[in-house]
């Protein structure tokens, strides 16, 4: 049984999953049992799409489009990845992290280094190499399955406070505090 190394997001520019490509492509040979799903549809596919087939990577790389349900994806999903430019709120890495799935992402990338926690949820990666950089946390995290479980598991707490119902308290004490005023 092999391993899946996991993106979900709309394939927009600031997305980079250009990035994420290269990235694999470089591991490839080193980790024949991984293969990477990509979740998401949006302009730049078959952009994306050319750049798998250029690296030869057909068979390791899958698109899986936009899908109804995401939740069976982070089930199958070993290692979650957000190589983004910017998030809002990284919501597809929150989820992943819910679901025990440690996440790679980048340092500089608002969002992504405010849910990914270096060393404790996941690893943030640095560098002028983008492409090098998330090869580097990568192939750190799938060489090491261990360390890969260590960070799953203290995932869930770690969005804890993302939660509906952590949300819901909160927002019932603001408008009890603002009734009472």
């Amino acid at each position: 049984v092999g391993h899946v190394l996991l993106s979900v997001g709309v394939l927009r520019p600031e997305k980079r999953h250009d990035i994420l490509i290269a990235a694999f492509a470089r591991l490839a040979d080193r980790f024949p049992d991984w293969t990477l799903r990509i979740v998401g549809d949006g302009p730049r596919r078959r952009e994306l799409e050319r750049q798998v087939e250029e690296a030869k990577l057909e068979g390791r790389v899958a698109f899986a489009g936009a899908v109804p349900d995401v939740a069976p994806e982070y089930a199958v999903g070993d290692l979650f990845v957000i190589p983004s430019s910017y998030e809002s709120f990284g919501l597809a890495t929150a989820e992943a992290l819910a679901a025990g799935v440690p996440a790679v992402g980048f340092a500089d990338c608002p969002g992504t280094n405010e849910i990914i926690h270096d060393g404790v949820n996941g690893l943030l990666m640095s560098g002028a190499d983008r492409v090098e950089a998330l090869a580097q946390g990568l192939a750190t995290l799938m060489s090491d399955e261990e360390r890969r479980a260590g960070l799953g598991s203290a995932g869930p707490a770690s969005v804890a406070k993302y939660s509906v119902e952590s949300v819901a308290d909160q927002w019932e004490e603001l408008l009890r505090s603002a009734a009472s005023s």
